[in-house]
């Protein structure tokens, strides 16, 4: 037997009972057939995609009682629908009702084009192999999409119905989507279908031919939720998983918490699409058929050239520059949407030294700060070994921050070095970034003067903010000034600098009154320390 099967038994092995018990309740939660979110959840802690409770159900069947086992079959049975259609594709047939409680609330037609799109850029542009045939389970040999009224907020679910390979523990599936995402969901109607239908298939795509070990829950439901956004961009549902990753980093990396098993790591394999390419989200997969998830990141990074502290710190440096920190054509596209971390700690800045304790795979976001200078540092931790065979234990270290080089320290730049020390002295599983007044801290990185705003043109309805160029010599504010085509001042004010890669201002677009302002030509001039410069911009107010 593989190593691979070993596992899956041993996820089956160490639920407890009260797991059980909350799985039971968590599947009839999502069969309530009321959209109400469970307890009043925030969108990150509810149940978005049952598939973890559905599978760990399957996975331990047989440690529920027979009464509890004869009710679990009922729930997950395939139901019984007025109608079904197939998809443009022929590959997938979906199953809905045009009346009572299950009654569809989107266009099926639109559902199944989301499907086929789905297919399409998973499959044929990705090269996964699609999910295995059920063998006519769902009355032919297409894949089975049933559309029901499901509840506590549950978007929708895919059910490893059936074992067909057991060496490798591959599953047949079919897939359970809402059947009408009402008000209580954060994004409605036939988005939301949309979203779920790139997300549960590529649940279907995991099991059926790359792992079913849900020790690694967590990347399935970060690759699944980051399809959403490969295959429709224009939705934008996982902003709304973000906030908790986001205020908590230092978590461990690979942690599964209640039903929030990783939809707010979905930004890890967008930036990995982005900084390699698609195809290493594959390379994981394919190495997940006999490693688990964080070493199989490790490897397929390694393939490339990298090592994972390096890339996995990297990415960390990224989610600091979101929110009102975002940089046009920097880091994360949609960056500006995201919320801001949170800090671990906040110190003076001064030598100094502070004590510490990280999680396997957690990252530390520390600030110093004095009168001119603001320091942030991230500290990741990368222990692979020791996330996947103590997962529960932690990293103590000091870190050391002087104004004064010794052996071995890292150079922030001229003022400031740093250091880390662990019982043992086993350093190497630390990697560090440093990001000195809101620059990222690269080597000889200089700033390049960028000599027009970004976006042109701005538009109200498409962006939120434009970013003005300023001197590269500019510090912490400037002052803009803006003129219509006629020259009459319609905005002036002192704005924050943004110093990384390009000094920018950032403006709303909004006069002083804090009106939008009519489509048209303007001109701009910005101040700092006498230094000017000048260009124009075009509005459009649709």
């Amino acid at each position: 037997m593989i190593k691979y099967i070993f596992l899956l038994f041993l996820s089956a092995g160490i639920i407890f009972a009260q797991d059980m018990d909350s799985l039971y309740n968590q599947l009839f939660l999502i069969h309530s057939h009321t959209d109400q979110r469970h307890n009043e959840l925030t969108y990150e802690e509810n149940i978005k995609c049952g598939f973890g409770t559905v599978a760990n159900i399957r996975a331990n069947l047989s440690q529920f009682s027979n009464q509890k086992q004869n009710e679990i079959l009922s729930v997950l049975s395939r139901p019984a629908t007025q109608k079904s259609i197939v998809s443009p594709s022929g590959f997938f047939r979906i199953h809905y009702d045009e009346t009572g409680t299950n009654a569809i609330g989107y266009d099926v037609n639109e559902l199944a084009a989301a499907l086929d799109s789905s297919y399409n850029f998973e499959v044929n542009k990705l090269g996964f192999l699609p999910p295995p045939s059920d063998n006519g389970l769902g009355g032919d040999d297409l894949y089975d999409v049933y559309v029901q009224n499901l509840g506590s907020g549950t978007y929708g679910y895919t059910d490893p119905e059936t074992l067909i390979n057991e060496e490798r523990g591959y599953y047949s599936s079919y897939m359970f989507i809402d059947n009408d995402f009402g008000s209580d969901f954060p994004t409605n109607g036939i988005d939301a279908a949309k979203v779920t239908a790139a997300h549960e298939f590529h649940h279907a795509i995991q099991i059926g031919n790359y792992s079913s070990n849900y020790n690694d829950l967590f990347y399935f439901e970060i690759t699944s939720t980051a399809m959403e956004e490969f295959v429709f961009d224009e939705v934008n549902d996982y902003y709304y998983y973000l906030p908790s990753y986001f205020a908590d980093p230092s978590k461990r990396f690979y942690f599964v918490q209640g039903s929030n098993a990783g939809y707010n790591r979905a930004i890890w394999n967008i930036f990995l699409a982005k900084k390699f390419d698609y195809d290493i989200i594959k390379s994981i997969w394919e190495k997940m058929r006999t490693t688990r998830a964080i070493e199989s990141i490790a490897s397929a990074i390694g393939d490339r050239g990298s090592s994972f502290k390096v890339i996995f710190n990297e990415f960390v440096s990224w989610v600091w520059f979101t929110g009102s920190r975002a940089v046009p054509n920097q880091f994360f596209e949609e960056a500006l949407f995201y919320p801001q971390v949170t800090p671990k700690a906040s110190y003076q800045l001064r030598n100094t030294t502070v004590s510490l304790s990280a999680e396997h795979t957690g990252n530390d976001f520390l600030i110093f700060s004095n009168q001119t200078d603001s320091l942030v540092i991230i500290v990741s931790e990368c222990d692979i070994n020791s996330a996947v065979n103590s997962p529960g234990s932690q990293t103590s270290y000091q870190l050391n921050l002087t104004t004064s080089t010794e052996s071995g320290d890292i150079k922030i730049n001229e003022n400031y070095f740093a250091s880390y020390s662990l019982e043992g002295n086993n350093t190497g599983m630390f990697e560090t970034s440093s990001i000195l007044n809101n620059r990222l801290i690269d080597g000889d990185t200089k700033l390049i003067e960028l000599e027009f705003p970004y976006p042109q043109p701005f538009n109200y309805s498409k962006h939120s903010s434009i970013f003005i160029p300023v001197s590269s010599e500019s510090k912490n504010s400037a002052e803009l000034y803006v003129y219509s085509s006629d020259m009459n001042l319609v905005f002036s004010g002192s704005l924050n600098v943004f110093l990384i890669n390009y000094a920018l201002l950032r403006w709303d677009g909004k006069d002083n009154s804090g009106n939008k302002l009519p489509t048209g030509v303007y001109y701009f001039v910005t101040n700092s320390n006498e230094k000017i410069k000048k260009g124009k911009l075009v509005i459009i107010n649709e």
